[in-house]
């Protein structure tokens, strides 16, 4: 992503840490409750990006979905981030934040 957070963590280092998600959160709350999508957000503008947020609703299509994906994945200075319950995957916990990194296009999965 070539993001540089402009924060010094150890030494010469400039890394992202967990002690840099209290810009919109109190990190004991992050700890105790996660995050929400507009946290998430505000955390990645916080750490200098540009964020455009959507949310799929009832007029969104998931072709229009599936465009995007395929538009992001093939550039490099986009990035989606899925929010999404991990309960609808049969996996442990719920709310999950996910990079899409590709798409398969022949098999339709990211």
């Amino acid at each position: 992503l070539e993001v540089d957070p402009g924060k010094v963590w150890k030494g010469p280092w400039r890394w992202y840490h967990e002690n840099m998600l209290d810009c919109c959160v109190p990190i004991n709350v992050i700890e105790k409750s996660g995050i929400t999508f507009d946290q998430f957000s505000c955390l990645a503008v916080c750490n200098t990006l540009n964020v455009r947020s959507v949310r799929a609703d009832a007029s969104a299509s998931e072709d229009e979905f599936r465009q995007l994906v395929k538009r992001v994945s093939k550039g490099s200075e986009e990035v989606i981030v899925a929010s999404y319950s991990r309960k609808g995957l049969d996996q442990t916990g719920d709310g999950h934040f996910s990079p899409i990194a590709g798409y398969h296009p022949g098999r339709d999965l990211v």
